[in-house]
């Protein structure tokens, strides 16, 4: 079962990628719980995080349970209303976003 590491309280993902100057990223698969706390240690001995910040949350749990959601509407069409996305969902796929219309 895959885990996640994420802020407690903004339930934003720890990326596990190197590759992007930002840390946070959905793209957070962490095999077992080992490796999450392995993730914590390497970024807390980085300077990039505080440990009691963060915290490790089975996928799937996460999603039901834990994640935050925030309120967005479409750009285009204003008159569409609003509804609920969660906090971690990336701005290609947010139409609230002018990246989502631009793709």
């Amino acid at each position: 079962m895959p885990y996640v590491v994420y802020h407690i309280e903004t339930t934003r993902y720890l990326s596990h990628n190197s590759r992007y100057a930002n840390m946070f990223s959905t793209a957070n698969n962490l095999k077992t719980a080992g490796a999450a706390k392995a993730l914590i240690t390497r970024e807390v001995k980085k300077g990039n995080i505080v440990r009691e910040d963060y915290a490790i949350a089975e996928r799937e749990d996460f999603k039901k349970n834990i994640e935050k959601t925030r309120t967005t509407g479409n750009i285009m069409n204003p008159k569409a209303g609003t509804w609920e996305i969660p906090v971690n969902t990336p701005a290609s796929c947010d139409p609230g976003t002018e990246t989502y219309h631009c793709m």
